[in-house]
């Protein structure tokens, strides 16, 4: 595919943007065997404070009894092989070029590659500070004022935000919110497509979109995973009408499954049974931008992710990087790459991937097994969406079929949402984070967490508090 076609879609401020590059240009090169640097301004490791650093890692989640120390040194010998994985403190500590140590980077690239191939190959990825710079770096280079963003109707508010910085305009996109797993749950595939071969009837001043950003696995607040076929439906329907996807997949890792609990699930099981496979797979025209973290793997103040998309848009995403943040921070980057070198490399790191995901499984089924146990679902006044993958759940509240003949959603769940506070229980309301006034009025449903608790039997206790205030509301 040909980088051209996707000019049309880069914001005017890309047109001003050139490279930082100050050395003495492309033919400099160094005559000398053993030149001195009189050049850049790289503080010696040796003006670093830290000689070097213990690490006693965890094998579990929650397993402080299961344990490996590693050291991470200042310096290294031979950091200059091709057989050394390891990031030494004289490596990581140091200034970086923008697109990271070229270890950390080339795991990436492998994660990548044995997980979610892109079905072409012209493209890189690029490491960036979390998926909120990803993000923000993505719409930076593509949003014009004005222009359109397709969004989920109810979705994580900040990058909302960060569409309208830019004087975007988010577009949101309905959702189907179905308790049944094998129900066509996510994007409203009906409503998308009538919306896009109808845009001047319903937005007849607004220039069509440019993008749909989606979080497809573990959706936040939904918790909905969207299926690969839908996947199939929604990637066609874009490039039909040349919309770029905007993959945010912060929650594909972590894979909500009673088989986790049950049985040992080996690696290649894992990537090929169980991940929910990225847009990146379909890609055949190039189209996806995808976001990844380490915040739920591994650390939210480590502050590292990356960017994965064809070469003409990591171009511009360099440029900008190079402008911005640099390159994402060296002293997580070293400390992850070193982690993920103690643990065995790629089959190590996806080792740690199951075992966390078996540890959400079980916050997910010891919840699940106390609400479904309720008078609330026989009474058929909640339904509980069961996710697939990441750490939310959403009860969505029943109530045209409570005993009052009259319900007003909004003074309703608020209602209900001081009862859980009274009762020492916080919830996220879906209307917090909802797109729009049709999504406000009818969000009827709570979001609630799997990942804040500090052990199974505060998980527990907060599905009977979560219970006790449902039945007061109801049963009052």
């Amino acid at each position: 595919m040909s980088k051209l076609e996707f000019s049309h879609h880069l914001s005017e401020s890309v047109k001003y943007r050139t490279d930082n590059d100050f050395t003495t240009g492309e033919s400099y090169q160094i005559p000398h065997p053993n030149p001195i640097y009189f050049n850049y301004g790289c503080p010696n490791h040796g003006f670093f404070p830290i000689k070097n650093i213990s690490i006693q890692s965890i094998n579990k989640p929650f397993n402080n009894e299961d344990t490996t120390d590693f050291v991470i040194n200042g310096t290294n010998n031979n950091e200059n092989s091709t057989t050394n994985k390891s990031i030494t403190i004289s490596q990581g500590f140091q200034y970086m070029e923008v697109t990271g140590d070229k270890l950390f980077y080339n795991f990436n690239k492998e994660l990548i590659l044995k997980v979610n191939p892109p079905a072409y190959n012209d493209w890189d990825l690029l490491l960036t500070c979390g998926s909120i710079d990803g993000l923000n770096k993505i719409f930076n280079i593509l949003i014009n004022p004005n222009d359109t963003i397709l969004v989920e109707e109810y979705t994580f508010v900040p990058t909302v935000n960060q569409i309208t910085q830019y004087r975007g305009i988010p577009i949101p996109l309905r959702l189907n919110l179905n308790p049944n797993k094998n129900s066509n749950n996510g994007i409203d595939l009906e409503f998308f497509e009538d919306l896009l071969n109808n845009w001047r009837s319903y937005h007849p001043n607004l220039r069509k979109p440019k993008a749909l950003y989606t979080i497809p696995n573990g959706q936040n607040p939904t918790g909905i995973t969207t299926s690969m076929e839908t996947k199939k439906k929604i990637y066609n329907i874009c490039q039909s009408h040349d919309i770029l996807i905007i993959e945010d997949d912060p929650y594909g890792y972590i894979i909500l499954n009673d088989d986790f609990i049950h049985k040992k699930i080996a690696i290649n099981d894992y990537i090929n049974n169980y991940i929910s496979k990225s847009y990146l797979t379909i890609d055949t025209s190039s189209r996806v931008l995808r976001c990844e973290t380490y915040s739920k793997t591994f650390a939210p103040g480590s502050r590292v992710g990356f960017i994965v998309a064809n070469n003409f848009f990591i171009d511009h995403l360099k440029k900008l990087t190079e402008l911005t943040t640099t390159y994402a921070s060296g002293i997580s980057q070293t400390i992850i790459q070193n982690l993920i070198l103690q643990k065995g490399g790629f089959q190590g790191w996806v080792n740690w991937l199951i075992e966390l995901s078996k540890a959400y499984s079980i916050r997910k089924y010891k919840i699940l097994e106390f609400l479904k146990k309720t008078k609330l679902v026989q009474d058929n006044l909640i339904n509980i969406i069961e996710p697939n993958n990441g750490m939310f759940i959403s009860i969505v509240f029943k109530f045209e079929n409570a005993n009052s003949n009259e319900y007003n959603i909004k003074s309703d769940l608020d209602k209900l949402y001081n009862i859980c506070l009274n009762n020492g229980i916080v919830v996220i309301l879906g209307k917090t984070m909802a797109v729009g006034e049709r999504a406000r009025e009818n969000a009827k449903f709570i979001r609630i967490t799997l990942a804040m608790a500090d052990n199974i039997e505060e998980i527990i206790e907060g599905a009977r508090r979560l219970t006790k205030s449902f039945e007061e509301y109801f049963y009052s």
